[in-house]
């Protein structure tokens, strides 16, 4: 059988050899895709035979797509947008993938009736027994590598690292495309469960924000026990498992690998647009293995989670999501590890909780490159510790699926939760309050900073933590840990300057040196730590300068030993510096020499936290391969005056040293009581010391200036300490 363009396809058929010269057209309202030996794919050009089947399947039209919804959204918005100057000419319509639900296909559609076949490519499911609920089986799909803009002229093309002569990217023209976005199992309604599924799906997502492009998505108050499953994915924002609009999910004895790979000719441009890790992250990679969304709860029981970038159990546009990890891993393979293979990015978190997220990690097991957690925005609680059952029945709660399951959870065996991480622990980013607790029997081994908290004039976090009885230490490495650090944010902002950035949430970071004047008032914000019952080594400090933010720091039965102090803080690593020149800044290399400087127009960047200024990046020119372009004409050494961090280093972010100094806008205050001890070992400023009976300062103790007691009392002004 042969088709082609002109080809007018109205029902779905099954043949043994199939030619496609060309995608033929389907009816209005259908969407079209087909299974060769049940393989879900694209109809493309090419020649095809053995059990093929292609489907003309009922679109998932709007009264259908206001089920897949973040709650609380007023509407969907299409996948992409169109910059400017840059569209489909008038008349032609957006392309089959630019709409979401015009393209939405996927193998498996389930609601409160049972499967809707009308929706569902069925024959992408092999060797299973499919009714309300799925039995074995095993699902392929062969997805879209590319996914393109098209110009005014119905061209279609596609970002290329090429860059013009004024170091702004240029485009690369093609004239072929993949359409292909698809979901394995979704499920919009009812209550399901699916035993012993396997997936194998290639190919990249479309928007993981609104779970296009997901190997299985839950949505609109839908409960789904996936028990036994192995889940495999590999492409650009190909998630393991999504879930919205109050579904309410138990992923139990399963495996979830998603294996991001690179978006370079895979390029989306809408604000929520997001095909790697956003840059305040520090991290790299285009695949996050879990994502929930909206007001929903995902459970994941002796689950293993891997990802090769990115992060693997993610919230996002949080209205009140419940995330329970209990008796579970997360992977990062980091460059050196054994499990590291080409093509890996190596950087990641374990857990993400944006806004109202409510995660409890109980009895979990994280080997991950960059983060443990990351908490942005919102007020809520969270937990780290054993899955015992007195945690259980208090923090995952007697109504969740995983206590319908196992009896109250009296089938579940206690662990420790045992936290490894190359670089952080927790990080706060987002104009965030709450609480974070970390319950006795927890281990944290963190090769930098445990707790990291970024302020500044326009990002204010006030978390409150509090730390009893966990191990604590720097992994074995040979640099002491930094236990917290509340740190002037680099969190450069986001933009949608097309020419410059990629993928929205890239920017650039500028530090000056330079210090703000004290400024008057009571401070901005203040993070709080309370530990309780442990032993430490290693510092403390707050290095905020635009803002005036408090570090407040209690230890309660407490042994600790290192430096307490506010400070400098500067980068390890840095993509240029820059000098002044004419009364204007221009970019140089670490021994002083010009780079050809470019100034982008003023234009308004938005930080993760929602507040926004205008900005005019001045940086260097590029050439072809991306390196920095020399200015031959400038044959003067220029002194530094700050550096930056360019977009496409995001690795360096959150990655510094501190010097300690006196205190200008970053107050400490430190209360020793119930029989602590600070041992000193090296000099540092500080705002207030609390010292009650019983209680030890191991150190010299000057007040304004002048050397006293470190007697039981409590001091303010101008205090150093020294060993």
């Amino acid at each position: 059988m042969e088709i082609n363009a002109k080809t007018l396809l109205r029902e779905s058929f099954s043949c043994e050899e199939l030619t496609v010269l060309e995608r033929p057209r389907v009816p209005e309202g259908k969407v079209l895709c087909m299974t060769v030996d049940g393989v879900l794919q694209d109809v493309k050009p090419g020649q095809y035979s053995g059990k093929i089947h292609v489907y003309i399947l009922d679109a998932m039209t709007e009264d259908i797509a206001k089920e897949i919804r973040i709650e609380g959204d007023a509407g969907m918005p299409p996948m992409m947008g169109f910059p400017e100057g840059m569209g489909p000419p008038e008349g032609m319509g957006p392309p089959p993938h630019q709409d979401i639900y015009a393209n939405y296909i996927s193998a498996l559609v389930l609601d409160e009736d049972g499967v809707r076949e009308e929706v569902s490519a069925l024959d992408a499911i092999s060797g299973a027994e499919i009714g309300n609920d799925l039995r074995g089986g095993v699902l392929k799909i062969r997805g879209s590598r590319r996914n393109v803009l098209f110009d005014e002229a119905g061209n279609r093309l596609v970002p290329d690292r090429k860059f013009d002569e004024e170091g702004k990217r240029v485009w690369q023209w093609i004239t072929d495309y993949d359409v292909g976005v698809y979901n394995g199992v979704t499920v919009l309604g009812g209550k399901h469960r699916i035993d012993g599924l396997k997936i194998d799906y290639q190919g990249n997502g479309g928007d993981d924000f609104h779970m296009y492009g997901s190997a299985v998505a839950v949505t609109n108050e839908a409960k789904l026990i996936l028990n036994d499953a192995e889940i495999e994915t590999r492409g650009v924002i190909a998630t393991g498992i999504s879930a919205a609009a109050k579904a309410d999910v138990l992923v139990e004895h399963s495996r979830i690998i998603t294996k991001g790979t690179s978006n370079e000719t895979w390029y989306k441009y809408n604000e929520k647009g997001m095909t790697s890790a956003a840059w305040v992250l520090a991290g790299r990679g285009t695949v996050r293995s879990t994502n929930a969304l909206g007001a929903c709860t995902m459970t994941f029981y002796d689950t293993y989670g891997e990802s090769n970038g990115w992060g693997v159990y993610s919230g996002d546009e949080a209205a009140d999501i419940h995330q329970n990890i209990v008796n579970s891993t997360a992977r990062i393979p980091s460059p050196g590890s054994p499990d590291f293979r080409e093509g890996d990015f190596g950087a990641g978190y374990a857990v993400y909780a944006l806004s109202n997220t409510h995660s409890n990690m109980l009895g979990v097991d994280f080997q991950v490159p960059d983060y443990a957690a990351i908490i942005a925005g919102g007020w809520t609680t969270h937990y780290v510790g054993p899955s015992s059952q007195e945690n259980l029945k208090k923090l995952v709660g007697t109504d969740s699926l995983l206590s319908r399951e196992t009896d109250a959870f009296a089938e579940i065996e206690e662990r420790n939760s045992v936290i490894h991480s190359d670089n952080y622990g927790f990080l706060w980013h987002s104009n965030c309050s709450g609480t974070l607790n970390i319950l006795p029997g927890t281990e944290l081994h963190v090769g930098d900073t445990l707790f990291l908290i970024k302020g500044s004039e326009i990002l204010s976090n006030s978390p409150t933590v509090n730390v009893s009885g966990a191990l604590i230490d720097n992994g074995g490495r040979d640099k002491p840990l930094t236990i917290v650090h509340l740190m002037e944010s680099d969190d450069a902002g986001q933009t949608d300057e097309i020419a410059l950035h990629h993928d929205y949430k890239w920017a650039i970071c500028h530090m000056s040196p330079e210090k703000r004047a004290p400024l008057a008032g009571d401070p901005t914000a203040t993070a709080t730590f309370r530990f309780a019952d442990e032993t430490l080594s290693g510092n403390f400090y707050n290095s905020v300068n635009t803002a005036h933010q408090l570090l407040k720091l209690e230890f309660d039965r407490s042994k600790v030993s290192g430096t307490i102090s506010a400070g400098d803080a500067e980068h390890v690593n840095k993509s240029y510096w820059y000098s002044m020149k004419d009364g204007e800044k221009i970019c140089i290399d670490e021994n002083g020499r010009a780079y050809r400087t470019l100034r982008e127009k003023p234009y308004t960047s938005r930080s993760m936290g929602g507040a926004s200024v205008t900005r005019v990046y001045v940086h260097p020119e590029v050439d072809a391969s991306g390196a920095y372009v020399y200015d031959d004409t400038d044959p003067c050494v220029y002194e530094k005056a700050g550096y930056a961090v360019y977009y496409t280093d995001a690795q360096y972010i959150s990655r510094v040293f501190v010097t300690p100094s006196e205190t200008v806008n970053n107050p400490i205050s430190v209360s020793l009581k119930n029989g602590s001890e600070w041992t000193v070992t090296g000099r540092g400023w500080i705002t207030e010391l609390s010292i009650d009976e019983g209680s030890t300062l191991r150190g010299r103790l000057f007040l304004d200036g002048r050397e006293i007691s470190p007697a039981p009392g409590v001091y303010r002004g101008r205090i150093r300490v020294e060993p």
